[in-house]
Order: C-alpha cells, then sequence, then structure tokens
C-alpha cells in the first residue's frame, strides 16, 4: 500500500517546487535572456511539469514569476553581503561603505545570475518614462 502523504509533506514540496521554479527562471535569465524565457523552458530546467509553473504563475492569481525572483533576489543578497559584513566589521580599518561595496561585488562574482538579474531589474525600474509612471508616481 502507497504511504500516505501528510499536509506539511505536501505542503513542503510545493514551497522546494517553487523555489525550483524561481531558480530556475534566475538562471534562464542570465543564459538565454528574458525574452527568450517560456513557461516550458522554466519547467524543464526546474525538472517540474508545465502544469506545475502555471499553477503557481497563471496571470489570473497576480503573481508574477518576475517579482518573486526580485524578491528572491534581494533576499539572497542581504544574507551575502550580511555575511560578508560580519568578517569585514573585524577588521581594525572597517569602513562600511567600502564594505558594503566589496560585499556587493563579491556576491554578484560568486553568483553572476542574481547579480545580472539584480541589474537588470534595476534597469527596468529605472528607464521608465513619465507616461509609463503612476499618476500617484508623478504628483
Amino acid at each position: 500500500m502507497a504511504k500516505k502523504l501528510s499536509k506539511k509533506m505536501i505542503k513542503s514540496a510545493d514551497v522546494s517546487s517553487k523555489h525550483h521554479i524561481i531558480d530556475a527562471y534566475i538562471a534562464l535569465c542570465y543564459e538565454i535572456g528574458i525574452a527568450n524565457i517560456t513557461l516550458q523552458k522554466i519547467a524543464t530546467k526546474a525538472g517540474v511539469a508545465f502544469g506545475t509553473v502555471h499553477y503557481y504563475f497563471r496571470s489570473e492569481m497576480g503573481e508574477s514569476i518576475h517579482d518573486e525572483a526580485f524578491k528572491r533576489v534581494l533576499e539572497f543578497s542581504y544574507i551575502k553581503v550580511e555575511e560578508m559584513f560580519v568578517e569585514l566589521r573585524a577588521r581594525k580599518n572597517f569602513n562600511p561603505v567600502h564594505a558594503y561595496v566589496q560585499s556587493m561585488f563579491s556576491w554578484i562574482m560568486n553568483e553572476p545570475a542574481y547579480g545580472s538579474f539584480l541589474i537588470y531589474y534595476y534597469y527596468l525600474s529605472s528607464s521608465r518614462t513619465p507616461s509609463e509612471k503612476n499618476l500617484n508616481d508623478v504628483i
């Protein structure tokens, strides 16, 4: 008889699949460019079924895989920069600005897909024309 899965085990598997999908999206952005990404390519890279990707990131839910990836990259960068700050803070000649810049470059060099995604997202958010902005942004 097959073992019955608990709700906790199912929820854990769901989170894991979603994380794999987001990681696959970030990697594909770096490898082939955002314009060339399809849900099928994400599913293949993540090792999940197409329907799983569609389930988590269908447009009716209002969740954007791009926004979820951005959150993940920001969380990752915060953790990596903080880890390096701990090391740099112990030095006699600690300079917070220098330490921040050094930390950012360090994690970007070690995780180029994440760094590239952060730079791309920054570019998108900083290149909107005034007509594209929300009326509340202009006022």
